[in-house]
């Protein structure tokens, strides 16, 4: 399986700049027989949207979205956008495929602390998702998500070949000196080493209102080893050649997925 990761740096507020910048991603990638592009979370949009929420969130009845869904047809593609429902706007992921729309993700964990605001702006979801692919079972957490041990243990249950997490998270160093990349490197080392997936992790790159979101991308194979690092804060378009049969290979080694009691107690 070929996927291509999308670093994108997307520009605040600039819907239509960004979805054919978006295409253009797509297109390249299709060009180099990818299977799969993955944007970062918010990729249609930015992050620090405040009272750009409205201007900027996506109506899936309009037909905003319909020449990337058409490009679908020719690759898969897991998509970050804001999107307005029922009038309220959610921190939602897509994943297309074959012309449609295979899942439609709603943020369920919105960050309200520090520089955070998700929750003054979006309404929160209310449920994880696995979705069968082509490529297997796929579960997609969008950034904050990933932090939860709940949602942990749910990726570990869910049978679950590739886990997604799309992210838009800004770059610090901790007191401890431990810096935001140290961080997700420890959160899919250990969604990869528990669950025997491929954990693929796409950070949006470029400074917004002062704000670095750093890039450094994360692929680690089903037995948690890091298998690719993107660039520090740019942006680029990254192919990567996954194989698929490293999973069943690491779920058969797997202690807990052997363990009929696990998740019951």
């Amino acid at each position: 399986m070929k996927i291509a990761i999308a670093q994108f740096k997307p520009k605040l507020g600039k819907v239509k700049e960004n979805l054919e910048r978006i295409e253009i991603f797509i297109d390249e990638a299709i060009n180099k027989k990818s299977d799969l592009i993955i944007f970062p979370e918010l990729a249609t949009s930015g992050y620090a949207l405040r009272d750009l929420v409205s201007y900027a969130s996506i109506n899936l009845q309009n037909k905003d979205l319909s020449n990337i869904i058409q490009k679908s047809n020719f690759i898969d593609i897991v998509l970050g956008y804001a999107q307005k429902e029922d009038n309220l706007y959610y921190n939602s992921a897509l994943y297309l495929s074959e012309g449609l729309i295979l899942t439609n993700r709603k943020k369920v964990y919105l960050p309200d602390y520090g520089m955070f605001e998700e929750a003054r702006y979006f309404a929160k979801g209310d449920t994880l998702e696995t979705t069968q692919t082509k490529f297997g079972k796929v579960n997609i957490l969008i950034c904050e998500e990933a932090f939860h041990l709940s949602v942990h243990h749910f990726v570990e249950q869910s049978k679950s070949d590739l886990t997604i997490i799309i992210s838009a998270s800004p770059y610090w160093i901790y007191e401890n000196k431990a810096d935001k990349t140290k961080i997700w490197d420890n959160i899919c080392n250990n969604i990869s080493s528990l669950s025997g997936n491929f954990v693929i992790y796409v950070n949006r790159a470029g400074f917004e209102d002062g704000v670095g979101f750093f890039g450094s991308s994360l692929v680690y194979n089903p037995f948690g080893a890091c298998i690719f690092k993107g660039d520090f804060l740019k942006e680029n378009l990254y192919i990567l050649d996954l194989e698929l049969s490293d999973i069943a290979h690491a779920k058969e080694f797997m202690p807990l997925l052997k363990d009929k009691s696990y998740g019951s107690i």
